[in-house]
């Protein structure tokens, strides 16, 4: 028998940090971290990135470094590797 899948919508508490509704964005999983969202197309486009944490159902905004990426939308990103001093995404 096939396992019984169910979505619940998140109901924000307050005071917590969460990515605005959007589409076009990506998704990327990095084992022993959680998802990374990035980019997309809300109200306009967006370049913010922020980590889901699985175990703590907990969403943290991303602090880049170096020139900011532009904001874009319906792109595709890949997990390169585990640095020292933190991840790699390609965008």
């Amino acid at each position: 028998m096939p396992k019984i899948i169910s979505w619940h919508k998140q109901k924000p508490v307050e005071g917590t940090v969460y990515p605005i509704s959007r589409e076009g964005h990506t998704l990327t999983f990095v084992e022993g971290k959680g998802i990374i969202m990035f980019g997309g197309i809300g109200a306009s486009l967006l370049n913010q990135m922020y980590l889901y944490e699985i175990e703590n159902n907990k969403w943290t905004e991303f602090k880049t470094s170096g020139r900011q990426i532009s904001p874009r939308c319906y792109h595709t990103t890949f997990y390169l590797s585990n640095l020292v001093d933190g991840l790699e995404l390609t965008v």
